[in-house]
């Protein structure tokens, strides 16, 4: 009955009344009748609700007067309420309540002493459930909201940049950060999240994410470090990024000489040094590598890129007959048809012609393991020696097979001229 306050017979009683509530439902949860717990702590903040909108931080000293700034005195039982009422139902497990009952904290509620503890809350079982979107909206609220003040080249406090906000919408929020509380660990949160985003395979999110990992002194020490590195290689690669990956794999290579995935970590930074053509850097990932590694699985495949720092760096000639070789081995399938792909764009460059030789080791190269490049070049060469069949069906097998290769375009070009040549001679 103290529940109603509209009852006048209860009015001597009312001061009693949010003391009760709360800790009806402090003993409901202790003894571990969680349901009762919660039903207590949603009807608090149904008979005494709050305007998410109304309370935010203390403007800092020569800051702008915050429009959404509110000289109502804060009820700190019912910051104590939200809180407890989460946490109540990740206790039952009850995740979409539980996302409901922290979404204010998104856009609001600055001034709340739990907001903090309430976006980790809802980051991590919001996560865990798959529902990703509201995780990532905890996540990046707290990067984006917490952390070092943003300055200008005079010195002056300035709102954060919009390029690098990790928060696609905007929430209400000025950008002006406030100061991160003692239990924040930064580096934790921006694991977390840019895990989330490697997850879904939000690739260029992922990579924006974990970047920093690489050259933040504030994230040296943390305990997720090498993973994030790792992801934040291999999602920069999926984006084409190969330089930014290499910082970012260097760095793992450097400080974490054991890492459980050293010997691929390897593989990824002679990737990034062949796709970036720092040959030498390349020849030197290779010898090393070939030294402390010798009957490793990786080392047909560092074997490989070994070849290739040889046929850019002057030594063409001994380069070529590694790749032949390892085209004629028993090793990895897609080993041997990348060094028969290589093999082929050799010919195909070479002065006096080579469509022929090209052809044969593309066709090779494609049937070890395909890949969209290789398609297309041997759909070309196919063209030029008149093996019209071939040439459509490897380009049938690009569309099919390869739908989001960036030179689709010429994909479907080349089927229609074979298909017009195929029609002609029938």
């Amino acid at each position: 009955k103290w529940t109603e306050p509209r009852e006048a017979e209860y009015d001597d009683v009312k001061k009693y009344v949010k003391t009760a509530m709360m800790k009806a439902g402090q003993y409901f949860g202790e003894a571990g009748d969680h349901a009762m717990a919660a039903a207590c702590f949603a009807q608090y903040l149904e008979r005494y609700p709050i305007d998410p909108g109304k309370h935010h931080r203390a403007k800092k000293k020569g800051e702008p007067v915050r429009v959404d700034a509110s000289e109502e005195p804060v009820d700190e039982m019912a910051q104590v309420a939200r809180y407890a009422l989460a946490r109540e139902y990740a206790a039952m497990g009850e995740t979409s309540k539980l996302v409901e009952t922290c979404k204010p904290y998104i856009a609001g509620l600055r001034d709340d002493k739990f907001r903090v503890s309430a976006l980790k809350l809802l980051g991590f079982n919001a996560g865990k459930a798959g529902q990703y979107e509201d995780a990532i909206d905890a996540y990046a609220t707290l990067l984006d909201e917490y952390g070092p003040e943003t300055v200008d080249d005079k010195g002056r406090v300035i709102p954060l940049p919009q390029k690098d906000r990790l928060r696609q919408k905007q929430h209400n929020w000025d950008g002006f950060r406030m100061p991160p509380p003692k239990d924040l660990d930064a580096g934790e949160i921006r694991f977390a999240l840019g895990y989330l985003y490697w997850k879904q395979e939000l690739w260029e999110k992922a990579a924006l994410t974990l970047a920093p990992f690489a050259n933040d002194p504030a994230l040296r020490e943390n305990k997720s470090r090498d993973r994030a590195l790792y992801m934040a290689a291999q999602s920069a690669y999926k984006t084409g990024d190969y330089a930014g990956g290499v910082k970012s794999i260097q760095a793992l290579l450097r400080d974490y000489p054991k890492f459980e995935a050293f010997e691929e970590a390897c593989v990824y930074a002679a990737r990034g040094y062949a796709e970036t053509k720092n040959w030498s850097e390349l020849e030197l990932a290779c010898k090393t590598f070939a030294a402390d590694f010798p009957k490793s699985d990786r080392r047909p495949r560092m074997d490989y890129f070994a070849a290739l720092s040889q046929m850019n760096s002057g030594a063409k000639d001994k380069g070529l007959s590694a790749l032949k070789s390892l085209a004629a081995s028993e090793t990895f399938e897609d080993v041997r048809a990348d060094a028969c792909f290589q093999v082929a764009m050799y010919f195909l460059n070479s002065t006096s012609g080579g469509t022929e030789q090209a052809y044969d080791y593309l066709d090779k190269s494609v049937k070890f393991h395909a890949t969209d490049v290789a398609c297309v070049e041997l759909a070309k060469c196919a063209i030029k020696l008149d093996k019209l069949d071939v040439a459509r069906d490897t380009l049938a097998r690009a569309q099919r097979e390869f739908p989001k290769f960036v030179r689709q375009f010429e994909v479907d070009a080349l089927l229609i001229e074979v298909q017009k040549k195929l029609a002609k001679k029938k």
